[in-house]
């Protein structure tokens, strides 16, 4: 067998792994969960408890609505806004065979939104209460994954399947404007937001920046995205994400049309008075398969976009080693880069903004 067919092999096995993919954190279909009440109408709410609230605008891949979590913290001026991950589809075989995306089937609700949370509470994320939460008196605001297009999508396209054809609706971009106009409404005196996403979440937070510099006009805004370098990726792939997803372009990132990878730079350069922060495994698995790269490529291509489209003074890296996905769900077991630093003062400098 030679190396070509060695590698397509193995590339198979990787993207055979990745099916049925569930949120971060999520391992199967019945996990523990958090407490999460879902509240109809513009009631207010109870601070530091999780709220569901149902948007009736939005619309999951199969159809359904989604609705989005909010818990007030002691302020109401500093914001963690959070995006879910959870893989993505793009064609027949990865929408319909290996279910390579989340929340494709599913008709989402208080409940799955407390499993959901439940890996970021017990993690420190999203837990006020916890050491290693860099944001102890901001209020929460969590945004779900049901769509399977990086949050970024426009479009129904219909996949073949075996019973005929089967529509996904790939509105995460749509979903995602409904969500902010309701966040600037809830948090009208917002002056400090922080972005922060994982896996899809982390690729949803970059990629729909200007949506939200605009919408939160001029409070301060950072980024910090988990297991979401924006690699290379075949040019193929590239065409098939935004034919079948109906993509937008950032806004004023002109090469972005020619390759994602070149988004980063472009925000870098355009908004410096933003900071960028990002973790990553350096040989992430769940990457390799999507990317369909074996994962010593991966590796590679991780130390290029290091070294050729994130750097700046507004920029910092947590570099760990291993093949894992979402370091952030190892905020507080200790995790350390590949210099020696604790992922939890690495993310409390970043934030700190040193």
């Amino acid at each position: 067998m030679n190396k070509s067919w060695i590698s397509a092999l193995t590339v198979m096995i990787l993207a055979v792994t990745t099916a049925c993919i569930y949120p971060p954190g999520l391992r199967s279909k019945t996990n523990l969960e958090i407490d999460v009440e879902e509240i109809k109408g513009e009631g207010e709410l109870d601070r530091e408890r999780w709220h569901y609230i149902e948007m009736e605008e939005t619309v999951c891949a199969n159809g359904s609505t989604a609705g989005m979590g909010l818990n007030f913290g002691e302020s109401r001026r500093e914001v963690v806004v959070y995006l879910n991950g959870g893989g993505a589809c793009w064609d027949a075989s990865s929408c319909n065979l290996f279910r390579t995306a989340a929340n494709l089937d599913i008709t989402y609700g208080p409940g799955r939104m407390g499993e959901e949370l439940y890996p970021l509470v017990k993690s420190g994320l999203l837990d006020r209460d916890s050491e290693v939460n860099p944001w102890p008196q901001a209020s929460f605001a969590y945004i779900p994954y049901c769509t399977g297009d990086l949050h970024s999508g426009r479009a129904t396209t219909s996949y073949d399947s075996f019973g005929g054809d089967k529509p996904i609706h790939h509105r995460g971009a749509e979903n995602l404007e409904h969500f902010l106009k309701r966040l600037t409404k809830v948090f009208p005196e917002a002056e400090k937001i922080w972005l922060v996403g994982i896996s899809a979440g982390g690729y949803g937070i970059t990629w729909n920046f200007p949506l939200f510099r605009e919408a939160f006009g001029e409070a301060e805004i950072h980024v910090f995205s988990d297991a979401s370098p924006w690699l290379p990726v075949g040019d193929h792939l590239w065409a098939e994400w935004k034919r079948n997803w109906q993509m937008d372009m950032p806004r004023g990132c002109v090469m972005c049309d020619v390759a994602p990878d070149h988004l980063l730079r472009y925000l870098l350069e355009a908004y410096p008075e933003s900071r960028f922060g990002i973790s990553v495994f350096e040989r992430d698995s769940t990457l390799a398969a999507f990317m369909r790269v074996m994962p010593v490529e991966i590796e590679k291509n991780i130390e290029w976009f290091l070294e050729e489209r994130f750097y700046g003074d507004n920029t910092s890296a947590f570099v760990a080693q291993g093949n894992e996905h979402e370091a952030l769900l190892f905020l507080d077991s200790g995790l350390t880069s590949k210099d020696g630093q604790l992922l939890s003062e690495f993310l409390k400098r970043w934030a700190d903004g040193y």
